[in-house]
């Protein structure tokens, strides 16, 4: 009786690890099928500036909105002919269009100011073809706010000759579209530079991405959210546990070769990530169980609108605040070269089958 017993007591606890309701087994095994796709058209602002590259983050009932290079079409009251990186605010009902303050000519002013050494370098050139350039590179938000993970690189010229120097933070209160820059820079070159951060409950975890032989490949690094200025408290997943050691880090994504964005996505019942794919106009998906993969194959989001000869569009990230039906529907955005040769940040609309 006893083994009879501890038979069937066997034979529940078997039926009650493998068996799944349609319903769990619906989320365990979707898959990021692409059911339609609709271009939402373009950021609305002031007509005499130009700029590239966006992240956003929520914070309070706005979306804070970070951009690069802002190149201005006549010079701001300051003097300046372009800023390096900017910011504007949008509700989540209308996204797209953008309010923040300008000056008396109608410019934009700069959301992370250069140091001073910085800017005496930049003065040093005659042109933007030699500079310091800080990139806003990802939002997260924070008690009372927002940080801003910023990317400080070497501008040389010729065509995408960038040197990357570091990742730094800044933050940001709520309402406001200039930040202030935390002194030190976090990762420094030739290190991992991890700038692409998603917040996951007490946690913020960054990948660092990097162009390795032939493809492009991403680490993975985390930090309590109170912690994200102390290096020290970053850890680095090595491949089977997370250490403190930046050099053990192990490459867990492929593929991202700029603009990376990772959220978990409820109704697909995974993490999402999506990006551009490299030298071309196509916005690609992986999902995945954990951060640190293993990612599936990419998916084709959808293809940018044809960019002016000679470009393509670059910069698809996901901006998770704007999601819908628990990430069902989705909203990408990038950077989309026109005929006019300007670029215009587009957003796409994405739903799920």
């Amino acid at each position: 009786m006893i083994a009879l017993f501890f038979s069937i007591l066997l034979f529940l606890l078997y039926l009650t690890q493998t068996y799944k309701t349609p319903k769990q087994l619906d989320k365990a095994t979707k898959t990021a099928t692409i059911q339609s796709v609709k271009d939402l058209g373009s950021f609305i602002q002031p007509s005499n500036f130009v700029r590239d590259g966006t992240n956003s983050v929520l914070i309070g009932n706005e979306i804070l909105w970070t951009f690069g290079d802002t190149l201005l079409k006549k010079p701001a009251v300051d003097g300046a002919n372009y800023r390096s990186n900017t910011a504007a605010l949008s509700t989540v009902q209308n996204p797209l269009l953008l309010k923040e303050p300008l000056d008396g000519n109608g410019d934009p002013y700069q959301f992370i100011d250069f140091t001073k050494e910085e800017e005496d370098f930049n003065k040093s050139f005659t042109n933007t073809h030699q500079r310091i350039a800080i990139w806003p590179s990802s939002l997260v938000q924070v008690s009372g706010g927002g940080a801003v993970f910023y990317t400080k690189l070497k501008i040389n010229p010729g065509i995408l000759n960038y040197q990357p120097l570091g990742v730094g933070i800044a933050t940001v209160n709520p309402g406001q579209t200039t930040a202030s820059r935390l002194p030190d820079l976090l990762f420094t070159a030739p290190e991992t530079l991890f700038n692409k951060a998603v917040k996951i409950g007490p946690f913020v975890y960054l990948y660092g991405c990097k162009k390795v032989e032939e493809s492009f490949k991403c680490k993975l690094a985390k930090v309590a959210v109170e912690s994200i200025n102390q290096k020290d408290k970053y850890d680095f997943w090595n491949g089977t546990a997370w250490s403190n050691n930046l050099d053990a880090a192990a490459y867990v994504l492929d593929g991202p070769s700029g603009g990376l964005s990772v959220s978990w996505n409820s109704y697909l019942h995974k993490y999402l990530a999506i990006y551009n794919q490299a030298l071309s106009n196509r916005i690609l998906l992986k999902t995945a169980d954990n951060l640190q993969g293993p990612w599936s194959q990419a998916v084709v989001a959808f293809t940018g609108m044809s960019p002016a000869q000679g470009k393509v569009d670059y910069g698809g990230i996901e901006h998770p605040e704007l999601a819908e039906q628990a990430g069902k529907i989705i909203y990408v955005s990038y950077t989309h070269p026109n005929a006019k040769l300007v670029t215009d940040i587009r957003l796409v609309q994405v739903t799920f089958r």
